[in-house]
């Protein structure tokens, strides 16, 4: 039996962040007044990150929604970054925190990983499917445009819209109904 589908994760995979999340979450403060240092912030925010998927996994999809989650992230990451600061009355970290959520769809955050673009264009011209499947929010779909990959994809399925995570197989069923034409087999 052949392959058919050929499927992919994004992050590490496909794409890649130009630099670490503190030095963007750094600049981004700056600009609204907030200094903290951009390693502190990137070990704040695997910490944070971490946790909120715990108390809200796959990104608030059933209680508290993406937006929310990442303005929680953003905040959390910031005010244990800088514990001396009463973020909580500050205007500025909303704006922070919006910034941040439309900077990262934005090429400004993501590059994609060398060789990317020729594997997808021989993917592409041996007449494969080519789909993803990523633990992401919405703004996967803006990252992939960006990035001008996106024509390549037969679909983009995030755990957000899927309302479940790798590596639950309850998302690579729903690939399987999506392509129902295809036999389990020819699906990689």
């Amino acid at each position: 039996m052949t392959v058919k589908l050929i499927t992919f994760d994004i992050t590490g995979t496909l794409v890649a962040l130009r630099e670490p999340v503190g030095f963007q979450y750094a600049k981004v403060g700056s600009r609204h007044g907030i200094y903290a240092s951009p390693n502190e912030l990137s070990k704040q925010f695997s910490s944070v990150f971490k946790k909120l998927l715990v108390q809200h996994p796959n990104f608030g999809e059933s209680d508290i929604g993406w937006q929310e989650w990442w303005r929680q992230l953003v905040f959390y990451t910031f005010r244990d970054s800088l514990p001396s600061h009463n973020l909580e009355k500050s205007p500025a970290i909303n704006r922070i925190s919006a910034d941040l959520i439309e900077v990262y769809k934005t090429k400004e955050c993501w590059k994609l990983t060398e060789g990317t673009q020729t594997l997808l264009d021989k993917l592409r011209n041996k007449g494969l499917r080519l789909g993803v499947i990523s633990n992401y929010d919405p703004r996967l779909e803006d990252i992939l445009n960006n990035l001008n990959i996106h024509q390549y994809f037969n679909f983009v399925l995030t755990s957000y819209s899927a309302k479940c995570q790798k590596p639950d197989p309850a998302i690579f069923k729903i690939v399987e109904q999506m392509n129902k034409d295809l036999k389990k087999k020819e699906i990689l």
